[in-house]
């Protein structure tokens, strides 16, 4: 393993890079004290693992294989018998069944710290690299979990597929405008749209009915919104009236709220767009105007991750560099399993 990190990194932690800045003018006979505990700056909470289903490859394994029923036959997809007669009864044929191909991907990181950087420091620079290593794993994997969500498949006029609800009367993100916020509204029809059999598309700005049914989600509902939605729901006295607020426990997970039956997530990583940026649909947004694409989704329907490999770290004495390396060794990747398990809520911060 050794050989292989080698290409990783070209930069190494050194005593001048450790050090911190200069220090403001003292005086030999003037004491200086040095606290060793580092004053860490914030960290976002990562939450969206938590509405996966997750799996693990084990070893020996490249691809995972997640079996899955498309949708029901249910009774408009079955013949019955229905009069007594001297003949067999009639062939239901199973066709409803596939599978989603997931292939963890490794993921690699390092730190490299001289033995004369962790001699003459104050501070303890191998703690303080295993927790950057570990923060950055954990961003990494939640940051792509939410990506995962937010560009899932999109229904069309005979396809199911993940259904989009836009602030205000806005029909693309270009045309989202200032006040286009989430409501109290918009969570309840995009409930209806997870629950309905019916799945909605928007076609050159209209939305319409497909023609293809979906699957009626009717448990597990999570919805992940930025901080920014978060404000905006704690501003609506009708949501702050209905909603069931947690405790110390619900905090933890990122759960702000239950509402109409929904774990309400604050996850800083909800993708979004700033005002004359590209916005997730492929849309620029307008100028002053900034947004989020929330996510509604069904607990372990959505979206799959997969590890190859849980994050592990590796303290690797280098005595011939007279230094340390602490190395991360990951492998996983993520999957969307149902797309009509999602909705995507498209609204502006303010």
């Amino acid at each position: 393993m050794e050989e292989t990190i080698k290409e990783l990194a070209t930069t190494y932690t050194t005593s001048t890079s450790s050090r911190g800045s200069a220090l403001s003018t003292s005086y030999q006979l003037q004491g200086v004290l040095f606290l060793k505990q580092i004053k860490d700056a914030a960290k976002k909470r990562l939450y969206f693992q938590q509405a996966c289903y997750v799996t693990t490859a084990p070893k020996g394994t490249k691809d995972v294989v997640i079996p899955k029923r498309t949708a029901y036959l249910g009774n408009s997809g079955t013949t019955f018998t229905t009069s007594e007669a001297d003949s067999d009864i009639g062939l239901l044929t199973i066709d409803n069944l596939t599978g989603v191909t997931i292939t963890p991907a490794i993921k690699l990181c390092r730190v490299a710290i001289t033995n004369y950087a962790m001699r003459i420091s104050t501070v303890e620079l191998l703690r303080a690299a295993q927790e950057e290593l570990v923060y950055a794993i954990g961003d990494a994997v939640d940051s792509d979990i939410a990506s995962k969500f937010g560009d899932a498949t999109a229904a069309t006029t005979s396809a199911r597929g993940t259904q989009k609800i836009l602030g205000g009367d806005a029909t693309t993100c270009a045309t989202l405008a200032v006040g286009d916020i989430i409501t109290t509204d918009i969570i309840a029809k995009a409930r209806r749209y997870l629950i309905s059999t019916k799945c909605r598309y928007w076609d050159s700005g209209t939305e319409y009915t497909s023609s293809q049914g979906k699957n009626p989600w009717t448990e597990g509902h999570m919805l992940f919104i930025a901080p920014e939605q978060e404000e905006c729901l704690l501003k609506d006295s009708q949501f702050v009236n209905a909603a069931e607020f947690g405790g110390r426990e619900a905090i933890l997970n990122g759960k702000i709220a239950r509402y109409l039956g929904i774990d309400i997530i604050v996850a800083p990583n909800v993708e979004g767009a700033v005002g004359d940026a590209v916005a997730p649909d492929g849309e620029t947004m307008s100028t002053g105007v900034d947004m989020h694409r929330c996510i509604l989704t069904s607990k372990g329907n959505g979206v799959a991750l997969v590890w190859g490999l849980e994050p592990q770290l590796h303290v690797v004495p280098r005595q011939e560099r007279a230094q340390t390396q602490i190395v991360l060794e990951s492998a996983y990747a993520c999957g969307v399993i149902h797309d009509d398990a999602i909705v995507w809520i498209d609204v502006t911060d303010k």
